[in-house]
């Protein structure tokens, strides 16, 4: 038997271009731990039920731990592809807990999200420079775009913007739903004697339908649109950080925190 069952649990992903930004964690994941079986479980009701309307099923993180534990795996780790520890992963952390009272027999583990402590804001924000720092003109701006939260955990939001800011000005965070919103972005733009082009880039570990409707969208709502009626030359890259082989290897080494 397998010495442990990795779970690698993100939102959902029912379209092709995300299902293949899938790839390259699971890919790395068994390269990392050779020895343990790799599985997938999707958080979104709606995207399992859709899904399952095509005749493939993916469990939730609860089926995920059912199913294993019923095949007497001793072992278990979910390990969260999320960004920020918000309301969905304090919800799978509270899900797990009431599993293990359900399975005692078995370990289940928790790896922490990307920005799972504040020990990994300084670590995921040299990432951010490094991937596409080298890309930048001295005069362009890059703005990293988050889902955003009411949870009090969206400080990292917060945190990992000021961080970048002391590296690079031109470099901010922002969020959809929350705060650093698309006004604050604008202030700080407006703030900035630079150039006019504006480089925007999902901080989310899927480019889906927030990134090709809410950020890149062809409708007067989108961030593309909003700040090209305010004069920029705007560039939007469509890529999730689960596409990106540095992000994947530090939720894989949050994976091995958890497994000791």
């Amino acid at each position: 038997m397998k010495k442990s069952i990795i779970i690698l649990v993100v939102f959902g992903a029912s379209t092709e271009k995300t299902k293949k930004s899938l790839v390259l964690i699971e890919n790395l994941c068994r390269q990392r731990f050779p020895h343990s079986e790799i599985s997938w479980a999707y958080t979104s009701k709606a995207i399992r039920a859709r899904l399952l309307e095509r005749k493939i099923k993916v469990h939730s993180p609860k089926q995920a731990v059912e199913h294993y534990a019923a095949q007497g795996h001793k072992r278990i780790l979910i390990q969260s592809l999320q960004v920020i520890p918000g309301i969905e992963f304090e919800e799978l952390s509270e899900g797990l807990n009431e599993m293990q009272e359900t399975y005692p027999e078995c370990e289940l583990l928790l790896g922490r999200p990307l920005l799972g402590e504040e020990s990994d804001l300084h670590q995921v924000s040299e990432l951010l420079l490094k991937e596409q720092s080298p890309k930048l003109h001295t005069t362009d701006h890059l703005i990293y775009i988050g889902h955003g939260s009411p949870h009090r955990n969206s400080k990292y939001y917060h945190q990992l913007g000021q961080i970048l800011a002391q590296k690079n000005p031109k470099v901010q965070v922002a969020t959809l739903e929350s705060s650093p919103s698309y006004e604050d972005v604008l202030r700080n733009l407006s703030q900035l004697d630079s150039g006019k082009k504006v480089i925007l880039h999902p901080l989310m570990s899927l480019a889906g339908y927030h990134t090709t409707k809410d950020i890149a969208g062809n409708d007067d709502s989108s961030w593309v649109s909003r700040l090209e009626t305010q004069g920029y030359n705007v560039q939007p890259i469509q890529k999730g950080l689960l596409e990106y082989e540095s992000f994947c290897q530090l939720w894989l080494d949050h994976a091995q925190d958890a497994l000791g």
